[in-house]
Formats: structure tokens, C-alpha cells, sequence
């Protein structure tokens, strides 16, 4: 599938998981992010890799310290959490056939 039709259903997906509308919108903003981040090398589902999840993070990281953003454990956590539950979707959804989220670990 392509990764910019799945938007829409990722939404739908976390109105039915019952967060607030706010943790919806910056979920939404994370995952187009990401998309438009990876298009230039994946733009199907299933040409995502470990790789382009650690260096999307990385780049989101190195934004943050250019806005003057403090750069905690905390807000990249914030940052991988977003992350992850949209490759969780991707994977729970069989659009992905690897859980890429083990890719990812949380700062302390």
C-alpha cells in the first residue's frame, strides 16, 4: 500500500483506540512527517526498513536543536512514541510485514 493512503485509515484507527482529539493531531503530523521524510526512498508500505526509522529520528532530533527546542530524554521519547504507534498500525494492519518497531528503545 502506499504510504500516503494510509493516513486516513491511521486516523480512523486512533479514533476508535479513543485518544484525544490534540494526541490525534500530533500523531496525524508525526506519521505525514515521517511519510514525506521517506518518500524519496520508500514509497510503498513495504520498502520501509530499520534504517529509515533511525534516520528520520535522528533528523527530527537534529531539528529540534536548530529551533532552539530543549532536547530531552523526554521529548524524543514523545517523539518515538508517535513513531511507534503508527508502524504498530502499519504492522497490526498487514501493511508491513516486519514489526519495525523493535527498532526503536526509549531514552532514560
Amino acid at each position: 500500500m502506499e504510504l500516503k493512503a494510509t493516513v486516513k485509515k491511521y486516523a480512523a484507527y486512533l479514533k476508535l483506540k479513543n485518544y484525544s482529539m490534540r494526541t490525534i493531531e500530533r500523531y496525524l503530523l508525526a506519521a505525514k512527517q515521517f511519510i514525506a521524510f521517506v518518500s524519496l526512498t520508500a514509497k510503498q508500505t513495504m520498502d520501509l526498513t530499520p534504517s529509515h526509522i533511525k534516520t528520520w529520528l535522528t533528523e527530527r532530533f537534529y531539528a529540534l536543536n536548530a529551533t532552539g527546542r530543549q532536547n530531552t530524554p523526554a521529548t524524543r521519547n514523545r517523539e518515538i512514541t508517535r513513531l511507534k504507534v503508527y508502524l504498530a498500525f502499519l504492522y497490526a494492519e498487514d501493511h508491513i510485514t516486519i514489526d519495525l518497531t523493535t527498532a526503536l528503545t526509549y531514552y532514560k
